[in-house]
């Protein structure tokens, strides 16, 4: 109990759990103070954080995010009104597809404003889960191939590979990885392999 300074929110594991932590947190924040600090903000598995922050955009505002990582952190700009999360929809399945996903888009400015085209890659890729999650499967495999054809060919693809690898295991539909991204792995080993050669002449 007490006034939050820093909250460190790495254990909401789902919308509801982001919802809940939220709700009984909310009086401890200190508008102008309080840093919300959010480790999956840009992991396309938790697409929740960055749609529950971006629905509450008016109290946030970005301060620092980590180029090579998914976090982001926020400082509380106001306080947050208790009813604000009290109507906020129980269960994924309940919220407005399409306003969701414009709010996913919002969220991926940050980074993409920031300089972090991976990140907002990353972001926008939680589109193919939040539409699994609410039962639109044709439309999130829609929506992953229009994001891997959208995706930079010597990017990081981390995250989009554990995409592919859900929608194989998940939803049952094979995707096979495009030679773009194979041959991309193969040309980034070769400065190591001559670095590696003239070591041994």
């Amino acid at each position: 109990d007490g006034p939050i300074e820093i909250l460190f929110i790495d254990g909401a594991k789902s919308w509801r759990g982001m919802r809940h932590l939220l709700k009984i947190l909310n009086k401890d924040f200190i508008p102008g103070k309080t840093l919300l600090v959010c480790q999956d903000y840009k992991y396309w598995g938790c697409y929740w954080v960055p749609l529950m922050l971006s629905r509450l955009q008016n109290y946030l505002e970005p301060v620092h995010q980590v180029h090579d990582g998914s976090t982001v952190a926020f400082r509380l700009v106001a306080e947050i009104p208790e009813t604000l999360i009290d109507t906020m929809e129980q269960h994924v399945s309940d919220i407005d597809t399409a306003v969701a996903l414009e709010h996913i888009v919002v969220a991926s400015k940050i980074s993409e404003n920031d300089g972090d085209n991976n990140g907002k890659n990353n972001i926008l890729l939680g589109k193919v889960k939040f539409l699994s999650h609410q039962g639109k499967n044709e439309e999130a495999l829609i929506e992953f191939d229009m994001q891997e054809k959208l995706w930079r060919t010597f990017s990081n693809t981390a995250q989009l590979t554990e995409a592919r690898n859900y929608i194989q295991k998940e939803l049952k539909n094979f995707r096979k990885v495009p030679f773009r991204f194979t041959a991309a792995r193969y040309i980034m080993k070769i400065p190591n392999k001559i670095h590696q050669f003239l070591r041994r002449i």
